[in-house]
């Protein structure tokens, strides 16, 4: 909110079950910057960057592979994943945002 110290990133958690897991990002250091969504383009309260999420996908992911976001909010994740040529699973309980995210991946 911008009155106070704020946590200087946000973590994140990948799971590829049994399988160990190559980084695709050959050396890259592990620190995404990318600017909030502002404007006509927010949809959601904690909508995330279209372009932090692709980049993601791209490091940890490979064509193909199914992704799992259990807290979709905007479906970010779906809109990175489809352009990746990813497959996504988005759970959302809201259905207000549900059906934002059936606009963003028309």
């Amino acid at each position: 909110t911008g009155d106070r110290p704020a946590q200087p990133g946000e973590g994140i958690a990948i799971w590829h079950g049994d399988v160990k897991k190559r980084w695709n990002s050959k050396g890259k250091r592990a620190f995404y910057t990318h600017n909030i969504v502002q404007g006509p383009e927010r949809v959601h309260e904690t909508q995330k960057p279209l372009g932090l999420m692709v980049e993601l996908i791209e490091d940890f992911t490979d064509p193909g592979e199914l992704i799992l976001d259990p807290y979709a909010g905007s479906g970010t994740t779906g809109v990175a994943a489809k352009a990746c040529g990813r497959r996504a699973i988005l759970i959302e309980r809201r259905e207000k945002d549900c059906e934002s995210i059936v606009k963003r991946l028309a």
